[in-house]
């Protein structure tokens, strides 16, 4: 059942707001200082649990409406004031006795919901064993609404591979292995996989084959770190909720992720979105992004863009079109507000919107120039990170060289034996007697 609307007042930079979703992918847009962070708060007070609004972002009286898709018997919506505190069957504030059967059913409908936040820090967390975290720390504690740290994940992880061999349960442990295939469809090029727990002086920790090698997560780089954190957040945590299903496709979700594109080359962030809905179908996205790459191929209403207006009042909007063919300079200029710096590429970008208000009207001469502006500022904006490519492939082609210089990397050639010798010298003589007739 996912979240339709929302409406809030008196909170972070907002006194009054509205926002329509769409069932599957919302992505937050807009410059610093906006508001993208507060509505995601502001979903996560509401449906995550345990998590509380920091009272900061409060300015007076802060209330809410929220409202879901109609599905039968469950509450349609549902009001409050911010924080929401003193929760016990419900995300939601307690009602009276008499809605206690809808709050059931609506929690039932909503299902997993979890919020991670736009910092993900990486430590050099060793586990002491497993649920030794939750022990020394209480894991049940309010997660920060600013930063989410790689202990938790860590912990996770190696509960769940305990859990697995003790129960002779091998589908607990493929569930790890599927955390590394989530993240390697994102890392493409850098693939993932989970191997085992290891143990050295300061404890436990997981171990993941890498183009680099077996290594542990923390020797990842930081932008790997991050994917693997918030996909093992989600995976575990979304599986666990339904009691380790075969499969999650049906079973429905809400994701909350602030700087969901966080430390990720943009070939990586486009990617996120495309893989997160392929892979969980029925979990419903709300993220923020400064990233062009992450929006491109969202479909019409998929975009809420934040921006003050000449009062400094902030307002909403969302794309009214498909995502879809767009160079990454037409959704700087488009959805981010940001023009090329040169006179050149701005004058083809202006023609590239002329052109797109036209389209299914365009002539055969007009849609070949669209087509080939398109590609021209796409190669313009890809063109550091394709030579930075270049340079990599370059390099490790001179090492090749240097390799089979000095004769590495070649096989060595097979041993022979006097068999194999006497099935030589049988093959070979025929033909020496044919070359000399």
């Amino acid at each position: 059942m996912p979240v339709s609307s929302l409406q809030f007042t008196n909170l972070g930079p907002f006194e009054e707001v509205s926002f329509e979703f769409d069932p599957q992918v919302n992505v937050f847009v807009g410059p610093n200082n906006c508001g993208k962070t507060t509505v995601l708060l502001a979903l996560a007070d509401i449906l995550v649990d345990p998590f509380t609004m920091p009272e900061k972002l409060l300015r007076g009286q802060s209330r809410f409406s929220v409202n879901f898709a109609g599905v039968p018997g469950a509450r349609q919506a549902v009001e409050g004031d911010f924080p929401i505190r003193h929760r016990s069957e419900s995300p939601f504030p307690k009602w009276g006795a008499e809605d206690l059967v809808t709050i059931q059913k609506t929690n039932r409908q909503l299902g997993y919901r979890t919020f991670v936040p736009a910092i993900r820090l990486s430590t050099e967390f060793r586990a002491k064993g497993p649920g030794a975290l939750a022990a020394a720390t209480s894991r049940a504690q309010e997660r920060n609404a600013w930063w989410i740290r790689d202990e938790e994940v860590v912990q996770q992880i190696i509960d769940l591979d305990y859990l697995g061999y003790r129960q002779e349960n091998a589908a607990l442990r493929k569930l790890i292995s599927k955390v590394g295939q989530v993240a390697s469809r994102i890392t493409e090029g850098f693939p993932i996989e989970f191997v085992r727990i290891a143990e050295d002086k300061n404890g436990l920790f997981p171990q993941f084959n890498t183009p680099d090698g077996t290594i542990p997560l923390n020797v990842l780089s930081q932008g790997t770190q991050s994917v693997i954190q918030w996909c093992a957040d989600l995976l575990i945590g979304y599986a666990k909720f339904y009691d380790f299903p075969k499969s999650l496709d049906d079973k429905p979700g809400v994701l909350i992720i602030d700087e969901i594109d966080a430390h990720l080359h943009p070939s990586w962030q486009r990617r996120i979105l495309p893989v997160l809905t392929e892979e969980f179908p029925s979990l419903q996205i709300f993220c923020a992004t400064h990233s062009p790459l992450t929006l491109s191929g969202l479909k019409a209403g998929q975009v809420q863009l934040l921006k003050r207006d000449a009062k400094g009042k902030i307002t909403v909007s969302r794309n009214e079109t498909d995502i879809q063919g767009w160079s990454a300079d037409e959704i700087y200029g488009t959805l981010l507000g940001v023009e090329p710096t040169d006179l050149a590429t701005t004058q083809k970008l202006d023609r590239v919107h002329e052109l797109r208000r036209k389209e299914g009207k365009l002539s055969p001469k007009e849609k070949r120039e669209l087509e080939s502006l398109r590609e021209e500022l796409h190669q313009g904006l890809a063109a550091p990170f394709l030579a930075q490519q270049a340079d990599v492939l370059a390099s490790r082609l001179k090492q090749a060289a240097r390799d089979s210089a000095k004769g590495k990397g070649k096989p060595a050639p097979p041993k022979k034996t006097a068999k194999s010798a006497k099935r030589s010298t049988k093959k070979t003589a025929p033909a020496r007697r044919r070359r000399k007739r």
